[in-house]
């Protein structure tokens, strides 16, 4: 039976959350998540822009009247032109984004509006990539093992350049780094990737120069297309970059348009420098946690030198904008990284991660149609972005959108195979939703990567912290406890962390005094945008009945009032 029901003529006002999901030419609608997914991601819609798609939906392609579409998505309330207006107008931005392939929504004048779905064309007898590459993670074979940042950037830019390439099949980062350190053999993962080549390689990085072996593996035979080994000045890594994607293309005899042929090495610096620096900051982002102030520090110090190097580097102010926020939530101190998000803008419109520091700032300060609309913005521009989706999956966690936030932390979790933070806030999230099944797994999959973090350095605070909080999860009140007491003795002065160990103790281990004793210090201290995720958190639900927080929380509040007046005097 279709979803598409015979529409009466008066309607109540649509109740997203028990409307199917069903499918819309190339899309599919998901009401209740507020969620349409295209071939290239997901957006998430504002609430009435979803209920006008689902009443034009309903209508069969039938005339849909002002007046049925105030009644289906504002109960008949009053409402400005203008409020109609923007709704149609978003609708008509979601269906341009897609190139018009899927819907198009007619004016008919003094009438209304009427949606007209588009039939998806047959499937191509013949796939649409008839070569697909899987680039596996460079390893890094230099003498110091700290330099693995500059391998991985190295692996992480391929596979953006070969991304560009229209006739090539591309397996997404996230999915190749799952491969890194593990003895799997290129024919195995050919099968496994469904790709007809694998590009494996290493990187040696001494002093001023650098020596990059790479090898190109036929998926079906193993045998070896192409293999070559460069070695290079430092300051001709743009260059070796650029040499090794042709080669590839080469290799797999690949015909480039000519708009290829000028974007397939686009580095957005000529700076060997100023991109040093960059992938130095990238990876202390990647591994290090939320919560690390002394980390967010240094990703903002490194790409202040990347910028120096380099004013122009529109990735390097992206990510100092990102390190900005971090330290914006955890000490309430400078900007939340707007006005480097701005400038990275500014140098190239196309960044995501830019929108997505302007879109948390947004919620922070209570806009939250604003923070939809960056959010958005960002997740059609990179939908399976780390940053993206870790800054989407925290807004809908502190706007109670469990499932939403599900959805984003186990693709962050995903993406990034060192991010153990994301791992407890997915355990969370199931937890909200009451999936205790499914949040047990995120615990011991988090626990898993703490341990491997710890056996590699055991005083590493916050592999320690987060183990803590997935042992509290998974019911081992013990060790729990006493990895919070050795993360502490490293780390006293860490409030993120110690909000952490108040959530685990008061959710899953019952100890609520033990959770207000850890909160105390937290409370007096926290920025406002650390006070929207303590409003919000479903962990802490088992507290705010208990007059000691009560009295907490309206301290912070009083405290963050007079430090905002005293900003606007």
């Amino acid at each position: 039976m279709s979803y598409v029901q015979k529409v009466q003529f008066a309607l109540p006002v649509i109740d997203l959350a028990s409307e199917q999901d069903f499918p819309l030419g190339k899309l599919i609608v998901r009401p209740s998540h507020r969620e349409v997914t295209t071939p290239r991601g997901s957006e998430i819609v504002e609430p009435r822009v979803m209920q006008a798609l689902v009443r034009l939906a309903q209508a069969q392609g039938a005339v849909v009247s002002r007046d049925e579409l105030i009644r289906s998505c504002w109960g008949g309330r009053a409402v400005s032109e203008d409020a109609i207006n923007r709704c149609i107008a978003k609708l008509r931005q979601l269906a341009e984004n897609e190139g018009g392939s899927s819907f198009v929504i007619d004016t008919i004048p003094r009438v209304g509006y009427r949606l007209v779905a588009r039939a998806e064309p047959a499937p191509a007898e013949e796939p649409a990539h008839s070569v697909s590459i899987c680039v596996l993670p460079f390893t890094n074979i230099s003498d110091d093992p700290q330099q693995e940042y500059f391998a991985d950037g190295i692996t992480e830019d391929i596979i953006t350049d070969l991304h560009r390439i229209s006739s090539l099949f591309v397996v997404a980062r996230n999915t190749a780094f799952t491969f890194k350190g593990k003895n799997a053999d290129a024919l195995q993962i050919a099968r496994q990737c469904n790709v007809t080549h694998i590009l494996e390689g290493s990187v040696r990085k001494v002093g001023t120069r650098v020596r990059i072996t790479a090898q190109l593996v036929c998926g079906r035979t193993g045998g070896h297309v192409w293999a070559e080994r460069f070695d290079r000045d430092l300051t001709d890594i743009f260059a070796l970059q650029d040499e090794i994607s042709h080669a590839i293309v080469a290799a797999l005899q690949l015909k480039l348009r000519p708009d290829e042929h000028a974007n397939l090495c686009q580095h957005g610096t000529c700076s060997s420098s100023a991109y040093n620096l960059y992938l130095m900051a990238r990876q202390t982002h990647a591994v290090c946690s939320s919560c690390d102030a002394r980390a967010a520090e240094a990703i903002i110090r490194i790409c202040e030198r990347a910028t120096q190097a380099d004013p122009s580097y529109a990735r390097a102010w992206a990510l100092m904008a990102i390190g900005q926020l971090k330290l914006y939530n955890i000490q309430g101190t400078g900007d939340g990284g707007v006005a480097a998000a701005q400038k990275a803008m500014s140098l190239d419109p196309s960044l995501p991660e830019p929108h997505a520091v302007l879109a948390r700032f947004h919620f922070d300060e209570h806009r939250h149609e604003e923070a939809d609309m960056e959010i958005a913005t960002a997740l059609r521009l990179a939908p399976d972005c780390y940053e993206i989706n870790r800054e989407a999956g925290l807004i809908a966690y502190r706007s109670g959108r469990f499932e939403e936030a599900r959805r984003h932390w186990e693709k962050v979790f995903m993406t990034m195979d060192k991010d153990i933070h994301s791992g407890t806030m997915l355990a969370s999230s199931c937890q909200a939703l009451g999936d205790a099944k499914s949040s047990e797994r995120a615990a011991r999959q988090a626990l898993e990567r703490a341990e491997a973090a710890l056996a590699h350095n055991q005083l590493d605070a916050a592999a320690l912290g987060f183990s803590a909080y997935a042992l509290a999860v998974l019911g081992d009140a013990e060790r729990a406890k006493d990895r919070m007491d050795r993360a502490t003795l490293l780390e006293p002065e860490n409030i993120k962390q110690q909000y952490d160990f108040a959530c685990a103790l008061s959710k899953y281990l019952g100890e609520t005094e033990d959770a207000l004793e850890r909160l105390e210090p937290v409370m007096a201290a926290l920025g406002k945008g650390f006070l929207k995720h303590v409003l919000a958190d479903p962990d802490l639900e088992a507290l705010r009945s208990e007059r000691r927080f009560q009295a907490m929380m309206a301290a912070a509040e009083r405290r963050l009032a007079i430090e905002d007046g005293s900003k606007a005097a």
